[in-house]
């Protein structure tokens, strides 16, 4: 307990007691009390639990402040210094808050008030006025802006997560140097007003920066409406967790994650968020070595902001129920994100054996892919490139390892008109497998069976060991009447005590029988949908020197021992100007074409390539065959056009 405070819920007056809180080291990180909505995820804050003798109380969340924290008196108009938080309420109808700041002329300024965000139910709104003084000192106002709930906090997982708020957030460049006035209130303020109305008024000069959520993804066909999922790996599988990236004031820059606390075994490849883009896919690989093991795995983030280093640890969040039709999944901010390791042994495994490319614009990227197959699967595989947005302008094969196969080379072309930035995209895995849920149940079951069925055994041993002895003392004639008597009453509580023994014994086998039988059905094989992921590619595109064309003669057919001349012509963009090398490159499974490198002067803008086929090219279309060329321009640049060829004999 503690003494009596200055508030009350009615009329009961409520106490309060002053405590020494330690906070963790970085202010940029959520930790819950209560249970926390999606909306609720850009918020930063701790959870304190007060620990006595009589008992601990429930959790809260204590936020943290972006600057100095001002109290709303409501008697005056407050002034703050930036960075600055005014705390104020809306607990009454009709109630109006204002404070005011200095500002510097064409200094960008960032206000958001944090009221839903900490869980209250408001609606707030934002109004921001330039404070103009005449000669004499006489004020007047010019708005600059009416801001309610805007597209800032937006949906980023679809139907999954929905961090749409209402509240309202507002950035602007001051027009002069001076005062501002910004006006706080409720959208509904004429109808409604409520002491429980808190809310955080923020305003600093801006300053870029990102939050991320993380949240692990139920192993299902890509586009559906998400399930709760536990991070559980198979040895040998693979696990996907959605990455979203909260941007602040303008932050535009890529964010690199990665993952720390992975147990031996397990590992997670590049990911990373691209400029402009919101979301990427985080892929858990376990090897066929892993070990079985559980514990809180961390990701984190990091990007360049100015000359800073920024480093974000993710929010963890989770899928309570799905959605379905036009309802979003209900889905909630978690603890920690949990990782399990178990026995199980997955029965296939997609591996891309390219995890990150550096390329231009106008570049073919080839990969190749492998199928690793266990306990007898052989199914084929189909494979759909996922991740990739559709405004990229970057095509993508799809193909299916059939059965049989192990191994397949996926194309990827990243066009000449493709946004420069960063795309972390993967294979999205559809196949049938003949699955048994929880073999090891089984196992387990039957070693039991085996146990009990061993105790009976014994059991009835004993029981017809003590019959026996039982009856040979009835029929024993050395002994006198009252020895007899006597020895007989033991033997027959030895056999009413074997024969307890025997029917407890029964009664277990039966029921190690029963479950058994229910491990078996469970376990029974059944076809199931199996959607694993590959391991990732991370593509980072830059802008190209050059665009290239070829026109090839008579459809590219190309004759043993023969050569056709192709005319190629570049067109230099982004300010290059240097002369360009033009090579033919082939692709795997693909000999005796070959082409001289060739150049292109400074000052020229077309050349021919003689290509030509020897006796022992390679017969028929050849695929993925590219004309390459290449410059220095940012360091090496290189630069596809692609050919069809088609070689006879």
């Amino acid at each position: 307990g503690g003494k009596t405070s200055d508030w009350s819920i009615g009329d009961e007056p409520l106490q309060e007691v002053n405590v020494f809180i330690t906070l963790p080291s970085k202010p940029t990180t959520l930790k819950m009390g209560e249970q926390g909505f999606p909306h609720e995820v850009s918020a930063d804050g701790y959870s304190y639990v007060w620990a006595t003798p009589a008992g601990s109380s429930n959790p809260m969340t204590i936020y943290y402040a972006e600057g100095n924290i001002v109290r709303d008196e409501q008697t005056k108009e407050e002034t703050l210094t930036l960075p600055g938080e005014l705390v104020g309420q809306f607990e009454v109808k009709n109630d109006v808050d204002t404070f005011r700041f200095a500002g510097k002329a064409n200094e960008k300024y960032s206000i958001e008030v944090f009221g839903q965000r900490n869980g209250i139910v408001m609606d707030p709104v934002i109004v921001v006025e330039q404070v103009i003084k005449d000669k004499d000192g006489k004020e007047t106002f010019k708005q600059l802006a009416n801001v309610g709930a805007t597209t800032v906090f937006a949906d980023l997982s679809g139907k999954l997560f929905d961090t749409r708020t209402d509240d309202p957030y507002y950035q602007f460049t001051a027009p002069a140097e001076g005062e501002y006035r910004v006006t706080l209130r409720d959208l509904q303020f004429e109808t409604r007003g409520n002491p429980r109305m808190v809310y955080r008024a923020v305003i600093r000069q801006s300053k870029p920066d990102f939050r991320l959520v993380a949240l692990p993804l139920y192993p299902q066909a890509v586009n559906t409406g998400g399930s709760p999922a536990a991070i559980t790996l198979r040895k040998g599988d693979s696990f996907k967790i959605a990455v979203m990236a909260l941007r602040q004031d303008g932050f535009n820059e890529t964010i690199d994650l990665s993952v720390k606390g992975l147990p031996p075994g397990v590992t997670c490849k590049a990911a990373s968020i691209g400029s402009g883009d919101s979301n990427a896919e985080m892929i858990l690989t376990a090897d066929e070595s892993a070990q079985k093991w559980s514990g809180e795995i961390e990701i984190t983030g990091a990007a360049n902001s100015g000359a800073a280093k920024l480093e974000r640890v993710a929010r963890a969040a989770t899928v309570l129920r799905p959605a379905a039709n036009n309802i979003r999944a209900d889905s909630r901010i978690a603890r920690s994100l949990a990782l399990s390791v178990i026995d199980e042994v997955a029965p296939y495994q997609v591996v891309a054996d390219v995890a990150e490319v550096n390329v231009n614009q106008g570049r073919q990227i080839l990969v190749p892919v492998k199928v690793v197959k266990r306990t007898g699967f052989d199914n084929a595989v189909a494979l759909a490139w996922n991740g990739i947005p559709k405004n990229s302008n970057i095509t993508a094969e799809n193909k299916t390892i059939a059965k049989g196969k192990a191994d397949e080379l996926f194309q990827l072309f990243v066009n000449n008109n493709a946004k420069p930035g960063v795309y972390t995209t993967y294979l999205q895995s559809t196949v049938d497998v003949s699955y048994r849920r929880n073999p090891a149940q089984v196992d387990e079951a039957k070693k039991e069976q085996a146990e009990v069925t061993k105790k009976l055994t014994d059991a009835q041993a004993a029981l017809a060991a003590v019959t026996k002895q039982r009856d040979d003392l009835a029929k024993a004639t050395d002994k006198t009447a009252e020895q007899k008597k006597a020895e007989q009453a033991k033997a027959e509580e030895q056999v009413k005590a074997a024969d307890a023994a025997v029917k407890a014994a029964e009664a277990a086998k039966k029921a190690v029988d029963a479950k058994v039988a229910a491990a078996e059905k469970a376990a029974a094989a059944k076809t199931v949908k199996v959607y694993a992921p590959s391991t990732p590619l991370v593509i980072r595109v830059k802008p190209a020197p050059v665009t290239l064309t070829l026109a090839v003669p008579g459809g590219g057919a190309l004759k043993k021992g023969a050569a056709i001349d192709v005319k190629a012509t570049i067109k230099r963009i982004n300010d290059f100007k240097g002369p360009v090398e033009l090579t033919l490159p082939l692709p795997p499974g693909v000999t005796g074409v070959t082409a001289d490198p060739v150049q292109i002067p400074a000052d020229k803008t077309e050349v021919t390539i003689p290509i030509k086929a020897t006796a022992e090219a390679t017969e028929g279309d050849l695929a993925n065959m590219v004309v390459r060329a290449k410059a220095d321009f940012q360091g090496e640049a290189l630069v596809d056009a692609p050919i069809k060829l088609k070689v006879t004999k």
